[in-house]
């Protein structure tokens, strides 16, 4: 059915076109070919007639930021050179359409004057028998490096936290000065 309508998410706050009065489907990639991951907003009325799905998004950002902090303290005092987080760079390749970097549980086995191994999980390029790089670190003992790691991944984990409160913030503010608003026309 084609829209005459555009409004706001719930969730999002994304503009998208009404079919049959809900918003369309949004917020999702299809870089491998078919749809992955929809927002939680899509098929519902928009922010402009209804706010019935805020809350429970509060709820669920204030969870996640809960875990993410209370992960945060049991990965600082993390100081096992068998099970480490590491903030790794993934070449393009068949797993990733983009170079980027990921934290990935690893495993770090040799540190020589701050130089470290460390195995690299899900790297599949096949000139290399044992996927291993180098990473330069202060510490030069295994211990003390899962410490470091540990504690950067930790950080990582309260700034993600940080965020999920930040949107909690967003959506109480968007609650408190809610009141129905005309629909957004779509224009030819």
């Amino acid at each position: 059915m084609k829209s005459t309508y555009r409004g706001h998410c719930q969730v999002c706050d994304s503009l998208q076109k009404l079919p049959s009065g809900r918003l369309s489907k949004h917020g999702y990639t299809t870089r491998w070919g078919f749809f992955e991951g929809t927002c939680s907003g899509a098929n519902h009325l928009p922010f402009e007639q209804d706010i019935g799905l805020i809350e429970g998004m509060i709820d669920y950002a204030r969870k996640q930021a809960a875990e993410l902090r209370q992960t945060a303290v049991i990965e600082r005092e993390n100081a096992n050179p068998e099970d480490c987080w590491y903030h790794v760079y993934y070449v393009r390749h068949s797993r990733f359409p983009r170079s980027c970097h990921q934290w990935t549980k690893t495993r770090i086995f040799k540190a020589e004057n701050g130089i470290l191994c460390y195995q690299h999980p899900g790297d599949d390029k096949k000139q290399e028998p044992h996927p291993e790089r180098l990473g330069v670190f202060t510490s030069f003992g295994l211990i003390e490096i899962a410490n470091e790691l540990g504690d950067k991944y930790a950080r990582h984990l309260e700034v993600q936290a940080n965020k999920r409160d930040e949107y909690a913030r967003w959506q109480e503010q968007r609650i408190r000065d809610w009141k129905p608003m005309p629909l957004v026309p779509v224009e030819d």
